[in-house]
C-alpha cells in the first residue's frame, strides 16, 4: 500500500472548473502521473514503492481516502457527511466545501487486492480512479 502523496500537489488552480455541482478537475490523474512528494511521508513511500517494485509478486497501490461503513474512535469523516445528511443536520465541508476526493470504500480495496491476486497483475502500479485529487 503506498499514498497519494507521491505525487504531491497535483492540481493547480487553474486546473480546477467550478461547476454548480462542485469542483471538477479538467484532467484526471493516472498512473503516468509524475513523482513530486512535498512532504517526507511522500518521499518514504516512494523509496517503498522503489524496493516493493524489485520483488517479482508485487503490486502497488496508491491509496487515496478509505472509508468503512463502521463508526472508529479516530472519526469516519465521510460516515459522519452521509449522517448528517441523511438525518437532514448540516454538513460542514472544510475549506468551504472547494476540494474533492474521491473516498475509496475499504470493501472495494478487497476486491482490487483480490483482482490483483487471481489475475496476477503484477509489476503494476495502480492508482484507482484519480486518486490525489484534493
Amino acid at each position: 500500500m503506498s499514498t497519494r502523496e507521491v505525487l504531491g500537489p497535483v492540481y493547480t488552480a487553474s486546473d480546477v472548473v467550478k461547476t454548480k455541482a462542485g469542483l471538477r478537475p479538467n484532467w484526471l490523474v493516472d498512473e503516468q502521473q509524475p513523482y513530486a512528494p512535498s512532504n517526507f511521508y511522500g518521499k518514504s513511500k516512494i523509496m517503498s514503492e522503489f524496493i516493493s517494485e524489485s520483488h517479482a509478486h508485487s503490486a502497488v497501490i496508491r491509496l487515496t481516502t478509505c472509508y468503512t461503513d463502521y463508526d472508529h474512535p479516530a472519526g469516519n469523516w465521510v460516515v459522519s457527511l452521509i449522517r448528517a445528511a441523511v438525518q437532514g443536520k448540516p454538513v460542514s465541508l472544510t475549506r468551504g466545501g472547494e476540494q474533492f476526493r474521491d473516498p475509496l470504500h475499504v470493501d472495494d480495496l478487497g476486491s482490487l487486492m483480490e483482482l490483483i491476486h487471481e489475475k496476477k497483475a503484477f509489476g503494476k502500479s495502480i492508482t484507482p480512479a484519480a486518486a490525489g485529487r484534493t
